[in-house]
Formats: structure tokens, sequence, C-alpha cells
């Protein structure tokens, strides 16, 4: 269903629309939408079927073969509506908005999560400094004699973190370099390298190969130890698997690109502004509206951008919103936009769990085209 310019449903109803196309069976498939006030929009312009990604193939297959046996099971109601083109609007921003709230709940307790990981690991790094052996942290002690690493000494938290015991490493001293997989090992040792010269890098982060066949994620924190002299007779060394910690940074990091993806390639320009009125976010293609670039916009208010004004005009749904804790919908002509337009406005609340309003998601559509049809309409009863 999402694709840039135009969503599925949009292009299913100007399809449906079509005297030419109408008979085209049309299936909608979707990994985000699934409701049932998702499949009801759709069965109402005429769709075919509709099938989501988390569908098992069979069931999948099964649709899709009774679409061939029947392709139009919802003609009837899909050109009923086709006409109704405030109704398709009312719908489909409920829908996107709907989704689009969604998101951002879900972006914003990942973002919680992360914070309250980061915050914890904070303090676990805190406590093993104090305790230097644990179950999954554990130190170790290279010794340099002329230069050159000598021997290392595990001590016995290893095995929790890695798989192999003390006695594994001391009798294969290239165990631990095997261990680390070959596009990092340059790295970890241009580090050894550089502790060996008396420099002191900072920690790093790096992916080991557990004896199980797991990829673990360690932190490997160094500190060199000098003779009275000054020079370096061995460094002491603590790991520390923070294989959690990244995992979760690769879910927030996935979680970022599919909202984005998600964002750019709706059809509506949709901004994401605080109470005050500050645009927070915007996708592409209400910059395209706008005529400016994302950070042309970003930090702005929206009064100053969408109306060329001081302060919110007087029938302002995001100000409504505000009072009402609900959607508010407008449709107002904007001489200010590409010469002149007829937008469809609505604004939709956030809220956090104690009920207050965090954000507003603001969706404008063009409605221009619609308007001047409703007008030549007008003049042909006249």
């Amino acid at each position: 269903i999402m694709m840039p310019v135009m969503d599925g449903y949009q292009l299913l109803r100007e399809l449906k629309a079509d005297k030419d196309l109408r008979r085209i069976p049309f299936i909608l498939f979707s990994a985000l939408y699934g409701s049932s006030q998702d499949r009801k929009l759709a069965e109402s312009l005429g769709a075919s079927a509709f099938l989501t990604k988390s569908m098992r193939l069979d069931d999948m297959w099964g649709h899709i073969e009774s679409v061939i046996r029947n392709p139009h099971p919802h003609s009837n109601s899909g050109q009923k509506t086709a006409v109704s083109s405030k109704g398709f609007q009312d719908d489909h921003i409920r829908i996107v908005v709907s989704k689009l709230k969604e998101k951002v709940q879900q972006l914003e307790n990942e973002i919680a999560e992360r914070t309250k990981a980061e915050k914890a690991l904070k303090k676990s790094e805190e406590r093993f400094r104090k305790l230097v052996e644990s179950t999954t942290d554990y130190l170790y002690t290279v010794s340099i004699k002329n230069g050159h690493p000598a021997s290392t000494t595990h001590g016995p938290g290893c095995v929790a973190v890695t798989g192999y015991e003390a006695e594994e490493y001391n009798a294969d001293p290239g165990l631990w370099v095997r261990m680390i997989p070959d596009e990092e090992r340059n790295a970890v040792l241009d580090r050894i390298s550089k502790i060996v010269a008396s420099e002191c890098p900072p920690a790093i982060e790096h992916r080991i190969m557990h004896k199980d066949g797991r990829v673990r994620w360690v932190r490997n924190t160094v500190v060199p130890r000098f003779n009275e002299k000054g020079k370096l007779i061995a460094y002491d060394g603590l790991i520390a698997d923070i294989t959690e910690r990244k995992e979760l940074d690769i879910k927030i990091r996935n979680a970022a690109t599919e909202w984005t993806v998600t964002f750019d390639s709706m059809a509506d320009g949709v901004s994401v502004h605080g109470p005050d009125h500050t645009i927070l976010r915007v996708n592409e293609t209400l910059c395209r509206i706008l005529g400016k670039s994302r950070n042309e916009l970003l930090g702005k208010k929206c009064y100053h951008l969408f109306h060329c004004t001081d302060k919110p005009i007087s029938d302002c749904p995001l100000s409504k919103s505000l009072q009402t804790g609900s959607k508010e919908d407008l449709e107002r002509f904007e001489p200010a936009l590409a010469g002149g337009r007829w937008v469809a406005i609505s604004a939709s609340p956030v809220v956090d769990e104690k009920g207050e309003i965090t954000k507003i998601i603001h969706v404008v559509r063009d409605i221009t085209e619609h308007k001047q049809a409703e007008a030549n309409l007008q003049r042909m009863y006249r």
C-alpha cells in the first residue's frame, strides 16, 4: 500500500473510476496496514483481496486463487464509493493519521527503551569498575617483553563471555585473535600496536565468535602498565559483553529507517509539531508543497510558513486540537501556496502516558482539483 506520490488506496480509487480499467482485479498488499478499518476501506473501493505480510503463504495463495475465480467480489461497493470524494478523503486521512500515530508512539517507546538501557549500562560500568570480576565482564592481562606481547592471562569470567576456559587461551595464544571477524580484526590489531607503542587508545567495540557459534559484541577497555622508568611492561584489559545493547541499537536504527521510509513515501504533506506550533519533523511531500528544504522548515512556526502570519489563524485546526484533545479538520484556500491552492488540513494530537498532548500530527492534502470539479459541476446546473 505504501508507495511514493500516490498510495495503494488512491491508486485503487483512480483505477476504479476509469471505465476502461475498473474491471482489472486489484489486490492490496501491505506490511503496515491490516486492521478491520483498513480492510473495510479497501473493500469499499472495490479491491478484489487484501493481503498482509504476516499471512501464511498457503493462505495468501488461497486468496489469489479466489480472485482468479471471482475477480470482482466488491465491485458494486467500489463503484458506489468512487464518486464519494469527501467520504474517501475522510476515511483515508483517518487511516493514515492512525498509522502515523502508531509509528510515532512505537519510535518514542523504542527511544525511551534505548535511553533506559543506556542508563542501565552506565550503572553497570560503574559497578564493574568496583567489582572487576563478574559473570558478564572479565579481566585479562598481557605482559610485554622486548616491545612485543609475550603472554596473556584471562580471568575466570572469560567462560561466560566467550565460552572458552582460561586454559584454552593459554594453550592456544592465537585463539582470541581468530575469534574476531576478518573485517574487524585489523582494527583490533592496530589498537594493540598502538598500546605496545605506549599509546593509550580509547575503548573499542567489536564482535567475537562465541565457542557455541553465536556472535557476541564486546567492549574492550585497556589500561597500560609502566615500570618506574616509564617503560611499558604490560597492559590490563576489561572485556564487557555489550551484545544486548548493540542489538537494541540495531533495532532502533531499523525502526528509525522504517519510520523515515513510511513518512517520506506518503502522498500527503505530513509534519509533526510541538504544542507551541514549532515544526519538529516534515516529510518530502510537504517540502515539495511549500517549495522549501527540510532544514528551512524545521524549527519554524507553522503559521509563518503556511499562512504568512505572526500568530495562528483564528480557525487553526492545530490550536483547536490542543483545546479539544481530538482530531480537527479545516478546508482553506491558501494564496501563498504555488500561486493559490485549496488544501484540506487535519491536526491530530499525540498524548503521553499521563494523557498530556506532546505532539500534533499535521496533514495537508491538496484538494484544488476537487474544488475546481465541484465549481464546474455547480456552474453546469445553474
